[in-house]
């Protein structure tokens, strides 16, 4: 299994808690097959998805995207 570890998140992550890392441990060893470059182009993707919606008032992508709760702090 992939094992994360802060060398390895250093590159990829800037870490600014130790949840952060944790919590990314805590994925990989219940995902044997978690990669981490590919979790990450992931949450860029989504995070540049959902700032792009927000600027354009695209409310049906911001409501699939996140939670109700998120989307109500979006509005």
């Amino acid at each position: 299994p992939i094992r994360v570890t802060k060398t390895t998140l250093v590159s990829r992550v800037r870490i600014e808690t130790p949840m952060t890392e944790e919590g990314l441990r805590k994925i990989a060893d219940a995902e044997p097959r978690f990669n981490l470059d590919r979790f990450m182009e992931g949450a860029e993707y989504a995070f540049e998805l959902i700032v792009t919606s927000f600027a354009k008032g695209d409310k049906e992508t911001l409501r699939a995207l996140l939670t109700p709760h998120v989307f109500n702090d979006f509005e």
